[in-house]
């Protein structure tokens, strides 16, 4: 399966979730930024013997969201009506969505949103 052709069907999206009022009030803050429309830095604290010091990695995909973004740009940025559209008019076709993270990072305050949708595609989704 090293054929690059294989995997132009996927799309990874990235959604940073605001910090949530337990956050603030522990003075949290995020270690992520986004840099739109695709780009995502993580900084994190590295330990060296030489001190403490801060690393940033970053990552590029097909969409990056920051917690300024609402689920409705969301929704509508990444296609996923269209997608849901093109799957049911195409016999056979199929089409998946995976929400992944830990606990507490947002895959269900991003997907909520597509519950409050009046969509006719959606309704039929949630009928299903």
């Amino acid at each position: 399966m090293n054929d690059p052709e294989a995997f132009t069907n996927i799309s990874v999206f990235v959604r940073i979730r605001p910090l949530l009022p337990h956050d603030i009030q522990q003075d949290s803050y995020s270690l992520a930024a986004v840099q739109h429309p695709r780009t995502v830095h993580f900084t994190h604290p590295t330990l060296r013997w030489a001190g403490a010091r801060f690393s940033t990695k970053t990552y590029e995909s097909d969409g990056a969201f920051d917690e300024l973004d609402d689920s409705k740009s969301v929704y509508q940025t990444t296609g996923l009506a269209t997608s849901l559209e093109q799957c049911i008019a195409v016999p056979g076709k199929e089409l998946y969505v995976l929400a992944y993270g830990q606990t507490g990072t947002g895959k269900t305050y991003t997907t909520t949103y597509i519950e409050g949708i009046s969509h006719p595609i959606i309704i039929c989704v949630q009928e299903i």
